[in-house]
């Protein structure tokens, strides 16, 4: 059976959101092996709150994808890529590394001044 590249793309996106689902809803007391783990080690681990770029931007509406996409490519040079996690191909945005990064860049946010 032959697929057509929108039913393999639809395949895909399926896929990847079910897999970030997974990621996302993952119970802390289960390990990456699937085995359960002492809850002292579970508890010592903050739990990661890991986006696809899709699912940031509907989290985020306020930030286009392109510009997150320019911050992913250049990650090293700007530093973000201390924001984002790959899994093979994928990339994912961890949301509460993603809010530091913004305050280390921003540090008038850091000193309190009010904009507006």
């Amino acid at each position: 059976m032959k697929l057509t590249i929108e039913e393999k793309h639809s395949i895909c996106e399926g896929i990847e959101s079910l897999f970030s689902a997974l990621l996302r809803d993952w119970p802390e007391s289960v390990g990456k092996s699937g085995l359960s783990q002492p809850k002292e080690a579970s508890s010592q681990q903050p739990s990661k709150r890991l986006y696809s770029i899709k699912e940031w931007i509907k989290r985020h509406p306020s930030m286009k994808e392109g510009g997150i996409r320019h911050l992913i490519f250049h990650g090293q040079q700007n530093g973000f890529d201390a924001a984002i996690k790959r899994v093979g191909r994928r990339v994912y945005i961890d949301e509460d590394e993603f809010f530091l990064w913004i305050e280390k860049e921003n540090p008038k946010l850091r000193s309190g001044r009010n904009f507006s």
